[in-house]
């Protein structure tokens, strides 16, 4: 279950930050480093990636690379279905609605699509009724994080 209602504190100011990029060093909190745990095991960023992420100067961010969806307009069968309105992202059953909250990435399996009441294997434009394979909390943004071999 999603944790909710944590406080957002940065451990560094502006400052910090921009004499991190000066210096060529990078700075992380430990926040980060228990959220890249759990975005490695689900297949949101890779070990390789995150490692080349360590290397960068300032504040490192290792927010995952996530195809943005937008923001669901609609929920039925008690959240287990979400309506969002596509557009050129194409989506399949077997891949993966991903959402966020404080920071935390959950992701669940889609196990069917539905368009102009029609089941269809996959959507690119338009008006998508998306089945998940477990309910989600209402969210405020969707993502996509398509099916590959490692994710199952």
């Amino acid at each position: 279950m999603p944790l909710t209602g944590a406080i957002k504190i940065q451990p560094f100011n502006q400052i910090q930050i921009k004499d991190a990029k000066n210096e060529k060093r990078g700075m992380a909190y430990t926040w980060q480093f228990f959220n890249l745990f759990f975005n490695i095991e689900n297949a949101f960023i890779t070990k390789d990636n995150a490692i080349g992420r360590l290397l960068q100067y300032g504040l490192i961010d290792f927010t995952p690379n996530l195809i943005d969806l937008g923001e669901p307009y609609k929920y039925y069968q008690d959240n287990k279905v979400v309506c969002i309105e596509l557009n050129n992202v194409e989506i399949k059953e077997e891949d993966f609605l991903v959402y966020e909250i404080d920071e935390l990435y959950y992701k669940q399996k889609i196990v069917s699509l539905e368009q102009n009441k029609a089941k269809v294997v996959k959507a690119e434009e338009g008006k998508a009724g998306i089945e998940l394979e477990s309910p989600i909390p209402s969210i405020k943004r969707a993502y996509l994080l398509p099916f590959l071999q490692k994710n199952t």
